[in-house]
């Protein structure tokens, strides 16, 4: 039986989430630090006090995670006996940290000057060095369990989606949403909130990046996602800020495409909610929506195109029997590939989506 919420309760129910997100982001940290060199300044002053510098606002910053995290799941749940899912929610919920707090408060400005390392640059990189998706004309979901199915109306929709990402536009997005759930057979909630948390990875939490950036204007994250293409920084050094042209070279001679010289690659990048990469995947989605390839590829950038084409994967991919499942790693492999990445962030997305729909 749960403890009565007290002012003293309440306190330390929100230390313990707190705590709880301080781990997620303390692992992220270190794991940041090390993945960026920061943990090598050849200053060993330096060093030291950059790192506790570092560390001590991105524990706060998980802290704070926590602890709002704690309050979307509702604080009566920790009172008493706490179940351990819940308590991951809550690492997972510090991981994300800084992504976690812009859906809840609105208030981190998205700058566009530099593209960092995307899903779907990493996707399409895992893509390249495996045999190519075989494209699927039809499925059928297995599941051992039939699922309960739902109709996700707009205002249900939209109140989960705002849960989420309060800026997200839910007015553009939801229409589009129900279209393409109904269509694909996205229809019970434990499937929409697993497909709503890989959209706001991979096509951020607002559905704003729907077009893969090619332009990269600092050379340390052009040789960082797309060095094995270079035989020299200096020869990358002529691909920044040349968005056509490095898509063409990155993506050229595979995934469908042809050579530099046909254009395929840059016309061909990722676009959607979950970014189609390649002629080879266009094709199989034009092929399915009975229009041009060129025509599928663009029409992924408008609000429909773009939640059809994510759903029309996740179905054509049999993504839907893991939701079902709610096994969201084996989702988030099939999406991004071996990477997984942001998998934390997927999940933390899609449990929030998941309580605010009603769903187990």
């Amino acid at each position: 039986m749960n403890m009565l919420l007290t002012a003293p309760n309440v306190l330390i129910i929100l230390t313990l989430c707190g705590t709880a997100g301080m781990i997620g982001q303390g692992i992220r940290a270190i794991i940041g630090l090390h993945k960026a060199g920061y943990l090598k300044l050849d200053n060993n002053a330096m060093k030291a006090n950059f790192s506790a510098s570092y560390l001590m606002i991105t524990l706060m910053i998980g802290f704070i995670a926590g602890c709002l995290s704690g309050l979307a799941l509702g604080l009566e749940e920790f009172a008493g006996v706490i179940d351990g899912k819940k308590l991951l929610t809550l690492v997972a919920a510090g991981y994300a940290g800084v992504d976690f707090i812009e859906g809840t408060f609105n208030s981190v400005i998205k700058t566009n000057t530099t593209p960092s390392p995307s899903p779907s640059d990493t996707r399409s990189e895992v893509i390249a060095a495996t045999p190519p998706h075989t494209p699927v004309e039809s499925t059928t979901a297995v599941t051992r369990e039939p699922p309960r199915a739902i109709t996700p109306s707009g205002n249900p929709l939209a109140q989960a989606l705002k849960r989420a990402s309060p800026r997200l536009d839910t007015d553009r997005w939801v229409p589009a949403l129900n279209n393409a759930f109904a269509k694909f057979d996205v229809n019970t909630e434990r499937r929409v909130a697993a497909a709503l948390g890989q959209f706001m990875v991979e096509a951020g939490p607002t559905f704003s990046e729907l077009k893969e950036n090619m332009r990269y204007t600092t050379l340390r994250q052009l040789m960082r996602i797309f060095g094995r293409h270079f035989s020299s920084e200096q020869e990358a050094q002529t691909y920044l800020g040349q968005d056509k042209k490095l898509g063409n070279l990155v993506y050229a001679n595979r995934l469908g495409n042809g050579d530099v010289a046909s254009g395929d690659g840059f016309r061909y990048r990722g676009r959607g909610l979950i970014q189609l990469t390649g002629k080879t995947e266009y094709q199989a989605f034009a092929n399915y929506m009975d229009m041009p390839v060129e025509e599928a590829a663009e029409w992924c950038e408008t609000e429909e195109g773009a939640a059809c084409s994510a759903c029309w994967y996740l179905k054509t991919r049999q993504c839907l029997p893991d939701a079902d499942r709610w096994d969201l790693e084996a989702l988030t492999a099939k999406v991004n590939g071996r990477a997984k990445v942001d998998l934390a962030k997927r999940i933390a997305y899609a449990e929030t989506l998941l309580q605010a729909l009603g769903g187990k």
